[in-house]
């Protein structure tokens, strides 16, 4: 089962994160390439390299930047990962709402996928809790939350329907993309520290040539072994961390929450109202609690409130009854 996607209105940029996790990965090359060579540096003079020599102390510094932007961009991915919800006050609302979409996000490991339940409510809905707030829904759909650095957050669409309809996301986490998240992080660094060891055992192998060509071949294993094992290491944790989040999920009513709400159902949805800086939008998320109002009723306009008065009376719009 696929989730639901959403895309924000210009111009609001579904992927900001990419923009916030590349800063990480440009911190993390500009330091280790500074670190290449000074190394290098330290060892033999620059200047007094020439030739081949030259030419593999310089990949070697290519190759280490290259490695510090792996590292840097899955710790990005992880610390960016934890601080993209920004909560709102109040902090929990309640809507009523058709459901036009529900999924699961599978398919795939950290970052690919987070195994998050995801909901997109139609156009049509209701802010009605908490009483007296007086937030209307143009307010939960655009306020950005304090400590978002966002002006605004932008109205959502359905990018998957053809008629790219406005809608209003909602979520359930799944520690699939926590645990996900850290192992991506712990892995990389882990594999990156392992593979510069192992490049590092490798410099026997080049201890006999002249000094200058074997510090830079040597020096251009490890970052090497830095590369691939950054690499290895940091998709090696997401999946592992993917699959103790899976279990993890398994002891709580993750599941049985997400199965719960289900397209075409008119219902009442209840969580933690957000702006989600990595996508520029609001949503729910997470979802704590979610009420049936009426099912079958795909294409209606009425409110959830609407429907609930009508269940009330005995006199179903159409469908099953809740």
């Amino acid at each position: 089962m696929s989730g639901c996607d959403t895309q924000p209105e210009s111009p609001g940029d579904d992927g900001a994160w990419k923009g916030d996790i590349a800063k990480w990965a440009l911190g993390g090359a500009g330091l280790a390439g500074l670190l290449a060579y000074l190394n290098i540096a330290d060892a033999v003079g620059l200047a007094t390299l020439s030739g081949g020599a030259a030419a593999v102390a310089l990949a070697a510094v290519v190759v280490a930047i290259l490695a510090g932007a792996v590292v840097g961009g899955f710790i990005g991915y992880a610390v960016e990962w934890f601080k993209r919800l920004k909560v709102q006050s109040p902090s929990s609302i309640t809507i009523s709402a058709l459901i036009e979409c529900a999924g699961r996000n599978t398919g795939g490991i950290p970052p690919f996928a987070d195994g998050d339940w995801t909901f997109n409510a139609a156009p049509e809905w209701a802010v009605t809790a908490p009483a007296g707030s007086g937030l209307t829904i143009e307010e939960v759909r655009t306020r950005a939350a304090p400590g978002s650095g966002l002006p605004q957050a932008y109205r959502t669409f359905d990018p998957d329907n053809p008629s790219k309809p406005q809608v209003f996301h909602v979520e359930i986490s799944s520690q699939i993309g926590n645990f996900g998240a850290v192992g991506s992080a712990i892995g990389s660094v882990a594999g990156a520290i392992a593979g510069a060891i192992i490049g590092a055992a490798a410099c026997a192998a080049v201890a006999a040539l002249t000094l200058g060509l074997g510090i830079a071949l040597c020096a251009l294993f490890i970052a090497l072994g830095a590369l691939i094992g950054a690499a290895v290491g940091g998709l090696a944790g997401a999946a592992i961390g993917a699959g103790i989040g899976w279990i993890a999920d398994q002891f709580g009513d993750f599941n049985k929450l997400g199965e719960s709400v289900e397209q075409g159902c008119q219902m009442f949805l209840t969580g933690r109202w957000v702006t989600d800086i990595n996508h520029q939008h609001n949503e729910i998320h997470d979802l704590t609690a979610a009420v049936l109002v009426e099912c079958g009723v795909t294409g209606s306009s009425s409110s959830g409130l609407q429907l609930a008065g009508a269940v009330g009376t005995g006199r179903h719009p159409g469908g099953r009854d809740p």
